[in-house]
């Protein structure tokens, strides 16, 4: 399905957080300092509509859909049946060194660090479920450029998952790769925090959203849809996912 970037608000702004909010949905996006193009959203409840053209090798964007209210849970303290329901229909273009993936998105203690993201007790983390890159591609590209540990696959919601950790820059990432690509379904947190094993269970989960990141010559549009079966802060909550 191809999406028209009419009526979608700019995000014009480099290097700053913009949010935009839609019930109790939100979206945020993050744009590196070397982008050059024009990027543009728009969100319809928990549908995040977008267009994006980056044309600089090292050019960097992300953005995602979640939900926006605050929370109190720690990592031990996130509900058991947990999980998110995610939708994405995309129509992206990638020149000769770009590349994109798509998936649900956690992170742990952001809201808790003053000086967030230069402190290593933050920790960023991918779900790829689809990508521009095969997964063994995908995964070689994390081991050519870093000094990732591979920590192991597991049998997830009906597919395995291959789990690495590394260090970015001054924070920890981890990444669970799904080896068999899927535009939608449903996803358990639990079974991929108990294979991320290092990451601290008292400290605070930020909550999950699903993401698109994009790096280096890309261009199209799509859509994003998400819904959780998280209770944030005794307010929004979706007891099955239905997308």
């Amino acid at each position: 399905m191809a999406f028209s970037a009419a009526g979608l608000e700019s995000d014009s702004a480099e290097n700053e957080l913009r949010r935009l909010e839609s019930g109790p949905h939100a979206s945020p996006v993050w744009v590196n300092e070397i982008f050059s193009g024009t990027h543009n959203r728009a969100l319809i409840g928990n549908t995040l509509i977008f267009s994006v053209d980056q044309t600089e090798e090292g050019g960097g964007w992300d953005t995602a859909v979640g939900l926006a209210r605050d929370h109190q849970y720690t990592v031990s303290e996130l509900p058991s049946d947990a999980a998110i329901c995610f939708n994405f229909d995309l129509n992206l273009t990638t020149g000769q060194s770009g590349s994109w993936w798509v998936g649900p998105k956690i992170s742990v203690n952001w809201a808790a660090m003053t000086d967030a993201p230069s402190s290593g007790d933050w920790y960023e983390n991918y779900i790829v479920e689809m990508a521009s890159q095969s997964p063994s591609e995908l995964e070689a590209n994390l081991f050519e450029y870093f000094d990732p540990v591979f920590l192991g696959e597991t049998e997830i919601n009906g597919a395995t998952y291959r789990h690495i950790k590394l260090r970015y820059q001054q924070w920890w990432q981890y990444w669970s790769i799904r080896q068999d690509y899927r535009e939608s379904g449903v996803l358990d947190i639990w079974p991929i925090l108990d294979a991320w094993t290092g990451i601290p269970r008292d400290l605070l989960f930020d909550g999950v959203k699903a993401n698109i990141e994009t790096h280096g010559p890309v261009s199209g549009n799509g859509s994003i849809r998400s819904e959780q079966s998280i209770p944030f802060a005794e307010s929004f909550y979706q007891s099955m996912c239905s997308l």
